[in-house]
């Protein structure tokens, strides 16, 4: 029996940068850091995507990139209250691309948070090896030119 094949599957490279420290207090129910907010707990940032390989039914997505910019609510993951959020598409989408992109990413993202609108712009994502070869890390660049920028 053949198996089923999925409306859509992506793989590649994923960033996440925001204004918390490392690791995220959100992921074990704590406060963050409210110097940076004016006093409140709350956190902003983006998470960023080069797909390598993928689809969306018949669409290629393979060598796009994506993002999501967002800002939790006051109180973060405790507050229930959706975080607010721009979905990032490669301007070198075309037209069906840049559809399957904001459908995967707003599915993906409904259970976060409300997408308040989505913009085009050139993205640039870049992953180069640091380090020993028998112990590597990665250096990330990713730009979406006029909006957002992140070295790590």
């Amino acid at each position: 029996m053949a198996a089923e094949k999925m409306k859509w599957t992506i793989s590649g490279d994923c960033t996440e940068a925001c204004t918390s420290p490392p690791v995220c207090p959100y992921y074990w129910g704590s406060s963050t850091p409210t110097d940076l907010h004016d006093g409140k707990n709350q956190c902003e940032g983006a998470f960023s995507f080069h797909i390598k390989e993928g689809y969306y039914d018949n669409v290629d997505l393979a060598g796009l990139n994506a993002g999501i910019g967002f800002n939790s609510p006051v109180g973060g993951i405790t507050a229930q209250v959706p975080w607010k959020s721009i979905i990032y598409i490669d301007a070198g989408a075309d037209e069906k691309q840049a559809a399957a992109l904001e459908d995967i990413f707003r599915t993906c993202w409904s259970a976060m948070g409300e997408v308040l609108k989505v913009k085009k712009a050139p993205i640039s994502f870049t992953k180069e090896v640091v380090g020993d070869g028998d112990n590597p890390g990665y250096r990330h660049t990713v730009e979406y030119k006029g909006f957002y920028n992140m070295k790590a």
